[in-house]
């Protein structure tokens, strides 16, 4: 399980030193760093775009085509089609892969996710800066851009477009991505599958606005409140996984052509990491 934060600083964690110093303490997620493996020094792009693929594809982005975010793009741009993506290898390792969250490197039909290793994708395809666009006293939906929630599954022509990304809808998706996650999870713990999940958090993306029932929850404002509204994902898709017989090493059935250095490794310490997207 890989959670991408966007705008979280290294030292806002409780496991990095951070946590009461902000607010809120993290103490889900320090077990879930401690049970992983935990990075000291984690040096991301200075964009959302870059970031992603240069984890994606483990190359710097400008050899990739997706160096900077881009602007008021309608399609057709993204990863170029010869890299391989850590979906694409999982795959073809014999894991099963998801994608829960914003994409952002790549928009258009052969640039989805579903494209690049995922069996299923569902989130907006660019930046949450977008949820903004309804609240401009100037916005015309009808003139001007709409960006919608997407979803894809492997097999489907194009993606399906959903609700409208509002500023209650940017509030209220993670709750939407760890539902599907975990259901996702739990598939792949009953077919005995390792699985690999990317789980792309809205937090702490700006406009930074926790939900309902973290609202007023530390007393330092959104920012802490919103800390506090990341730290229970992973202990919930930890639980789920950690019934998983690939999770405890029980596996009777090891992935489908893994490759040698994947053999005699462990599964448990693969499938459970914790690493952070420090954007500036």
């Amino acid at each position: 399980m890989f959670f991408h934060v966007d705008n979280l600083g290294f030292g806002e964690l409780s496991c990095y030193s951070g946590g009461p110093f902000r607010g809120a303490s993290t103490d889900r997620i320090d077990t879930f760093a401690a049970e992983g493996f935990r990075l000291t020094n984690y040096c991301p792009e200075s964009q959302c775009t870059p970031t992603r693929s240069a984890l994606l594809t483990g190359r710097h982005a400008i050899r990739s085509g997706t160096h900077s975010v881009p602007i008021g793009s309608s399609g057709g741009w993204g990863l170029v089609a010869w890299e391989k993506t850590i979906g694409e290898l999982l795959s073809e390792a014999g894991y099963t892969c998801a994608a829960y969250g914003k994409w952002h490197v790549g928009e258009g039909r052969g640039r989805w996710p579903t494209d690049r290793g995922f069996e299923e994708w569902y989130g907006p395809p660019r930046t949450y800066d977008e949820a903004l666009w309804p609240t401009d006293p100037w916005y015309d939906p009808e003139r001007d851009p709409v960006s919608r929630m997407l979803e894809i599954k492997r097999g489907e022509p194009d993606v399906t477009e959903g609700e409208q990304l509002t500023l209650e809808v940017r509030r209220d998706c993670d709750a939407e991505y760890l539902r599907r996650a975990e259901a996702f999870i739990r598939r792949s713990v009953q077919n005995d599958a390792p699985f690999f999940l990317y789980f792309n958090h809205s937090l702490l993306h700006m406009p930074v606005i926790p939900r309902a029932e973290f609202k007023g929850r530390s007393g330092q404002g959104d920012w802490a409140d919103s800390l506090l509204e990341l730290d229970p994902t992973s202990a919930r898709c930890s639980t789920c996984s950690s019934a998983s017989p690939c999770a405890s090493g029980r596996s009777t059935r090891p992935p489908r052509r893994a490759s040698a250095p994947m053999q005699g490794r462990s599964t448990r310490s693969a499938t459970r990491s914790w690493l952070l997207d420090v954007l500036v």
